[in-house]
């Protein structure tokens, strides 16, 4: 299901999945987190660690599951622009590409479209 909701500030659809994400940042190292949605301008990001402070610049590994195999996304450039107890939120300076692959792929890969 899209959200459509008049309130959505969003302006490209978001994919509420799971799915394991990896953070780097030079002064912060490495965190492991899960993503709790995903469009192409940004993320939510679930760490269960110290969250990144904001603006922060930052690259994300993005591990995809499917059925058979997995895909990982790599080296995509984000700046934090929110932590709050529901996640860390980062925006996308460039438009995540690999967007389309997941309309493609919705019925194998193991998330909820919304």
């Amino acid at each position: 299901m899209l959200v459509n909701a008049i309130n959505e500030k969003r302006s490209t659809t978001r994919f509420n999945l799971t799915t394991k994400v990896v953070i780097s940042n030079p002064d912060r190292g490495n965190v492991n987190g899960t993503i709790k949605n995903l469009s192409a301008t940004g993320a939510l990001i679930h760490t269960g660690e110290m969250a990144m402070p904001i603006d922060s610049e930052c690259m994300l590994s993005i591990t995809l599951t499917g059925e058979s195999s997995n895909l990982v996304i790599r080296d995509l450039s984000a700046i934090v622009i929110r932590n709050d107890p529901e996640g860390m939120a980062v925006y996308f300076p460039d438009s995540m590409e690999w967007l389309a692959l997941f309309y493609m792929y919705k019925n194998k890969l193991k998330f909820e479209l919304q």
